[in-house]
């Protein structure tokens, strides 16, 4: 009970009180990031973003005091080619259904523009490829009171035909900790969420899982605690939110809507995904519904970030009835 309380007592220090007393840091300029020129630095004192148009237009940077929650490969610092590089890393965005359009390396890999818009905003503007005549847009803006992070991702269709997309947040952070994940509980799927694993290089969908020490279901909420025998598992939660639990004592918290009404193109119609790798890497993918965009029309979804100091669990069980509140209190 104590811990409990202290940890709730230096969570609510760090989102209420202690940027209140910090003065106006607030800035946004031009840096050269991880050898990559050309991004742009968000900061309101204790809050640090950066952002990087070299390469797919992504978060390079999403750090409180100094710890930074993504991953960057070291050996990829300096490569401002996209294309050289196998694996793009860091807080990345993407647009679907995926096995259905065309591969999209343009977005993925290409370079972008970059905007500075306000005192704590940035926009980053993709080229247009011809195969697919989508535009997209991603605008950032950061509080200036906390570490809460507004990310928008737009698509516009330039082309003459309508077209059905969805947006798709795909971010790695470091490996080790625990992702949080809500499951349905009235899932479609039997255990409430479908599992992905490689199979002489084909990706089988298992929907009846066998025990998994690292997998578990807690208070509705899918817990996976280092490598699992799927790469990866998609959720048809309802809830709008994800959660990583950093060994660094990060608690990183993803928010967006969920929208009852409308369909969702995933090939299990999922809502949130998570991918894993060696316990190295994690992935924390929201999705935005499949919306008709008919030939100039636009969509948008948006993603609220948030960090938050949380003391990493020593017997690996968060609390789970706090972080629901400390996600309601967010919302």
């Amino acid at each position: 009970m104590l811990h409990r309380f202290l940890v709730f007592k230096k969570a609510f220090v760090v989102l209420i009180c202690s940027f209140a007393l910090l003065p106006d840091l607030s800035s946004a300029d031009w840096v050269t990031e991880l050898g990559l020129p050309g991004c742009i630095e968000i900061s309101n004192g204790s809050t640090r973003v950066v952002l990087d148009p070299n390469i797919g237009g992504r978060v390079l940077i999403y750090e409180v005091n100094g710890k930074n929650i993504l991953y960057n490969d070291a050996a990829n610092e300096g490569i401002t080619d996209g294309y050289s590089i196998q694996r793009i890393d860091a807080g990345r965005f993407d647009f679907g259904p995926t096995r259905v359009l065309p591969t999209r390396d343009l977005y993925y890999k290409g370079k972008w523009k970059a905007e500075i818009t306000g005192e704590l905003s940035a926009r980053m503007i993709s080229q247009v490829d011809p195969k697919l005549n989508v535009l997209v847009i991603r605008d950032f803006e950061l509080d200036k009171n906390s570490s809460r992070l507004r990310c928008t991702q737009t698509l516009t269709n330039t082309g003459e035909e309508v077209k059905y997309l969805f947006c798709w947040g795909r971010t790695f952070v470091h490996g080790g900790g625990i992702s949080l994940t809500p499951v349905n509980p009235h899932s479609r799927y039997p255990d409430g969420h479908v599992g992905y694993l490689r199979c002489d290089n084909q990706q089988v969908m298992i929907y009846q899982h066998e025990e998994d020490p690292n997998v578990r279901i807690r208070d509705n909420i899918l817990e996976t605690l280092g490598t699992t025998n799927y790469s990866k598992f998609v959720m048809d939660g309802e809830e709008g939110w994800m959660a990583y639990l950093s060994p660094e004592d990060l608690l990183f918290i993803k928010t967006f809507e969920f929208f009852p009404d409308k369909k969702y193109g995933e090939m299990t119609a999922a809502t949130t995904s998570i991918w894993q790798t060696e316990n190295k890497i994690y992935e924390i993918e929201p999705y935005g519904p499949l919306e008709e965009v008919k030939p100039g029309q636009s969509i948008s979804f948006t993603e609220n970030w948030d960090l938050i100091d949380y003391q990493f669990p020593d017997d690996m069980l968060p609390d789970l009835k706090f972080i629901r509140q400390m996600v309601s209190d967010l919302k």
